[in-house]
């Protein structure tokens, strides 16, 4: 059965799919996956049109629900944002960047909301006592951090393993100061209505994929440090830092749903935009039913406790 799955980026945030497609679980489900890198508005309009099956940017398939779009998150990946303020040597605490530059990729998105957060959690001001200066891209962050025309800057995995190897230090994490959701399954409802074994043999390939992502860490590494070109030290900070986000059974929670619509000034709860009717079903099968039972030493890893 041929799957289209629209990815926003290349980036590590999708490597449970580009994981899965390469050590054949979404075979075993008899999903012929077939992973297209397009812009999230760009793969919505066409996922909309019937020229895909899904899309992975989920945050962003959520505001377009709230706003009429007849599309659903089907299933979750990531709960919580990878974004860290990484700083310099010299930078003891948040308020020593008083007067200071702090890079983003951004300054509409996600980055500089973390930054303003930061900021202001330490008693400073986000228009007057710091300057946020756009990158572009995050290999353009980095370069300005590790080169020295910043002190501080708004990073993302790879680069933050990468920043801290090369000395400098996570200050603040973004997960402490924004709720969010990544990399999750979005599909119209007309597919959710009329084409539920494709849903559902989707969600099995990728329920197998995070298991493996999450049990699997030394091949795991192998092989973002082989797909991304990365130092093998490198892929393995970076895996540990993106595991921490991936929810094993993939109901995400609705409340951090929300608070992805919240940051982006939309007023819509999670329940108007998440269909997890197919998920539930799958994860009532025997082959899934125990993706997170509790064992004697606890829940599984990617688990949450509600």
């Amino acid at each position: 059965m041929a799957v289209s799955l629209a990815l926003p980026s290349p980036g590590l945030n999708f490597l449970v799919y580009y994981l899965g497609q390469a050590q054949g679980l979404y075979a075993a489900e008899g999903v012929d996956l077939d992973l297209q890198v397009l812009p999230a508005n760009t793969g919505i309009a066409a996922l909309l049109a019937g020229q895909l099956d899904f899309t992975a940017a989920a945050g962003s398939a959520a505001r377009a629900t709230a706003t009429g779009s007849p599309l659903h998150v089907v299933m979750g990946l990531i709960d919580q944002s990878d974004l860290s303020l990484l700083v310099a040597p010299e930078i003891g605490s948040v308020p020593d960047l008083r007067d200071k530059t702090i890079a983003i990729t951004s300054v509409a998105g996600t980055p500089i909301q973390i930054g303003r957060r930061v900021v202001q959690a330490a008693g400073l001001n986000p228009d007057a006592d710091v300057a946020f200066v756009q990158t572009q891209t995050p290999p353009q962050t980095f370069a300005a951090l590790t080169a020295g025309g910043v002190l501080a800057a708004v990073l993302s995995p790879p680069f933050v393993g990468m920043a801290e190897r090369a000395g400098f230090r996570v200050i603040a994490r973004g997960r402490d100061f924004v709720r969010s959701t990544q990399g999750g399954l979005a599909t119209t409802d007309d597919r959710i209505a009329g084409e539920r074994e494709k849903v559902a043999r989707t969600i099995r390939g990728s329920l197998r994929s995070i298991a493996y992502t999450l049990d699997h860490e030394d091949e795991t590494v192998a092989f973002m440090a082989n797909k991304w070109e990365m130092d093998p030290a490198d892929a393995r900070l970076t895996y540990r830092e993106l595991s921490e986000g991936i929810v094993r059974d993939g109901q995400t929670a609705l409340d951090v749903i929300e608070g992805e619509l919240q940051l982006a000034g939309v007023d819509a709860t999670g329940a108007q935009v998440v269909d997890y009717s197919i998920l539930q079903a799958v994860l009532q099968e025997p082959a899934f039913r125990n993706t997170c039972a509790a064992t004697a030493s606890g829940l599984p890893r990617g688990c949450r406790t509600s």
